[in-house]
């Protein structure tokens, strides 16, 4: 990283250069103009912060360049990143190899591990350690969202030596418009009294597919709570036919090693689907209903037109479709021990299952003959691209399998290298494997190759021996369009729940509210009440105990009465808010960190890519001449030689309009007062400070 001068206005009283930490941050709580009648004690202009060494010839700020996942969370109707609130977990059959993902702090992730979105996109890096493993890792990302049914995806990340990009898309059904082959019904007749259900439950389609439930009932969450009040009940339909409904599979056809089968057959592998239906039934509380205190009846239609893998014909009365249900913690299927068998009524083919617990439930084939197959993308002449070949959209590849005329699309996804190996793909006999891709508005030819083939082992994976090669019309790709942009990290305009309780807990260098001494939580307790009234900041949960208060949280601060509030509380006095103000005016430009961006025109075309800035200043491409919307993620640390590293990660959503196109120029903010607290104080440890 070049070095840097870092220059603060001089108009900030010298003496309030050595407020402690716990000050500066704990109290980073507005970025009001309005200043409680501390004109003269505030500086007019934004205290900047620009190129320049510290006092130890140090770079105040290392930028952490790595590989990344890029998650994209859509909604599968609209195709628009979903921007409310969406919690994002981490599950591995092995436990070890979800270390190598690391959160913004650094910290390695575990089994479960939880992050929140509330903008559709998140990165999450990988560390660089994993570039001298010899296998790939798995792993499955599970996906919840108000209003959405649950959905997730199965992730492989291969070793690799350079920095770079790999995109997981997860696609969720909204209980209010769904995407085309997916029917969804809601109930909000019933109640629940400690658990019990009042009357008898039945919803279900024109068709006759849904759920019934007998009256008296008891509804347990997945941690044995009783769920209690007004429910409401959702199921959706996904109708096997349609593509659209397939790409919302949750955790895609492709399943893992610990796919819970009922004898000691290989569980890894992939699914060929006749259907499969989602239940939610949630009380007033958000309690999500998980075990039955009875048995409920759930009814499949079988459509007309999908053929039995097994036999070549279409599905009859009396064949056997295996039944699987989906645990919505992990990711994992499990084969359920009643068998599907396939009969008759006057609406036509149905399969009736019975279950004390409610999921997705899906009717599937699965079959365990697969290996990891290798796809490298190619000119017209089968020369194989190079890096700077690839568009920066990617190239989307959509995947199909087809045993005894059993045709389904398998997935759709983004690859950024001209060489890319699939996990779990068929290789046996009556298969085949097929791929089709696009990369802006084009189409390019389908590729298909045999179910079998010889393979070898690489690592711990099966790989077949002959890679598909995928024909790309370089020519035919549009040329990028070139935008530059200044860039620094600075104060968000308003700042949440989360965000102020955050800054509380790194004021003191503790994880959570609970490990707080009595006087630093009761300290904390005063300012979020202060900050967003009714938000209850003795439960630290994410969610707060309802939904009332969670959309507390999720409020700005009242700017107009803030500062005065803190003044009559007696927490501040003028002078440190005078500090705080200051604080939050400041601007550190930023000189050799690299962000991470995914550029969505309106059109709905994706980009991906990084850029490096060089004294505040970036140059990066778009993929065509089109509006749309940029999400960046910047990553590093601070180099603070009293207080060590600190970790910080800074994001933000801006949309780019067209007449930010012609003019070639834009600004760009990252937000994260944290980051400018801790550089503010790393710049005085530093001895760095010009006046």
């Amino acid at each position: 990283m070049r070095n840097s001068v870092f220059y603060i206005t001089s108009h900030l009283p010298k003496a309030l250069l050595t407020l402690p930490l716990a000050v500066l941050l704990s109290s980073c709580l507005s970025s009001s103009d309005d200043e409680v009648g501390l004109e003269n004690q505030v500086p007019s202009e934004p205290s900047v912060v620009v190129r320049g060494t510290s006092g130890s010839d140090q770079a105040l700020m290392t930028s952490v360049k790595s590989r990344t996942l890029s998650i994209q969370i859509l909604d599968a109707a609209s195709l628009e990143p979903i921007e409310e609130s969406v919690s994002l977990s981490f599950y591995a059959p092995d436990a070890a190899e979800l270390a190598y993902l690391t959160n913004n702090e650094g910290d390695a992730f575990t089994n479960g591990q939880l992050i929140i979105t509330d903008n559709g996109t998140t990165n999450v890096l990988i560390d660089s350690g994993f570039a001298d493993q010899l296998s790939p890792i798995s792993f499955r990302i599970q996906a919840s969202a108000s209003n959405y049914f649950a959905g997730g995806s199965s992730v492989v990340v291969e070793p690799a030596l350079e920095d770079g990009q790999q995109i997981v898309t997860l696609k969720l059904v909204s209980k209010i418009i769904s995407p085309t082959g997916v029917t969804v019904v809601s109930n909000t007749s019933h109640v629940a009294t400690d658990g019990v259900l009042d009357s008898e439950l039945v919803v279900e389609t024109e068709s006759g597919i849904g759920i019934s439930l007998p009256a008296n009932t008891t509804l347990t969450d997945i941690d044995g709570n009783l769920l209690s009040g007004n429910l409401h009940v959702e199921i959706a339909y996904f109708d096997p036919t349609e593509d659209s409904a397939l790409d919302s599979f949750p955790g895609g056809f492709s399943v893992g090693s610990d796919t819970d089968m009922t004898d000691s057959s290989d569980g890894e592998g992939f699914f060929m689907t006749a259907g499969f239906l989602a239940v939610d039934i949630i009380d007033e509380n958000n309690q999500k209903a998980h075990q039955l205190g009875t048995t409920a009846d759930l009814v499949f239609r079988i459509p007309d037109d999908i053929i039995n893998p097994e036999t070549g014909e279409p599905v009859k009365i009396g064949d056997v479709i295996p039944v699987w249900s989906h645990n919505e913690t992990t990711g994992q299927w499990g084969l359920h021990d009643q068998e599907g068998i396939v009969t008759e009524d006057d609406q036509g083919l149905y399969l009736s299952v019975q279950t004390d617990h409610l999921s997705y439930w899906n009717l599937d084939w699965h079959y365990s003959a697969k290996c990891m197959r290798q796809v490298n993308f190619t000119d017209l002449s089968g020369n194989l691209l190079t890096a700077d070949q690839i568009p920066a959209s990617g190239i989307i590849i959509k995947t199909e399998i087809e045993k005894n005329g059993a045709r389904q699309r398998t997935s759709t996804g983004t690859l950024l290298d001209p060489e890319n190996l699939i996990n779990n793909t068929p290789n046996a006999e009556g298969f085949s494997f097929s791929i089709t891709p696009s990369y802006g508005e084009i189409d390019g030819d389908t590729v298909i190759v045999s179910g079998s083939q010889e393979t070898e082992l690489v690592g711990y994976y099966t790989q077949c021996k002959e890679p598909m090669l995928v024909a790309i019309d370089v020519l035919a790709i549009p040329e990028p369009v070139s935008i530059k942009a200044s860039a620094y990290i600075t104060a968000p305009t308003d700042l949440t729940y989360w965000d102020v309780n955050e800054l509380i807990l790194k004021a003191y260098d503790k994880p959570r509210a609970s490990a707080l001494n009595e006087a630093q939580a009761e300290k904390r307790i005063q300012i979020l009440n202060i900050t967003h009234p009714n938000s209850n900041p003795e439960n630290s949960s994410t969610w707060g105990g309802s939904y009332q208060v969670y959309n507390a949280r999720s409020q700005p601060l009242v700017l107009s009465t803030t500062y005065q509030k803190f003044l009559d509380e007696d927490l501040f006095d003028r002078t440190e808010i005078a500090t705080i103000q200051q604080i939050l005016k400041t601007q550190y430009v930023l000189d050799g960190e690299t962000f991470y961006y995914t550029y969505r025109t309106n059109t709905g075309h994706y980009s991906y890519g990084t850029a490096t800035m060089i004294n505040g200043e970036v140059e990066f491409s778009l993929p065509v001449n089109s509006a749309g919307t940029l999400y960046a993620n910047i990553y590093g640390y601070i180099n603070d030689p009293e207080d060590g590293p600190f970790n910080i990660s800074s994001y933000l959503q801006q949309s780019i309009t067209a007449e930010d196109i012609t003019n070639g120029r834009i600004e760009l903010a990252f937000e994260n007062a944290v980051a400018i607290a801790r550089i503010y104080q790393a710049i005085f440890n530093n001895n760095s400070v010009e006046q």
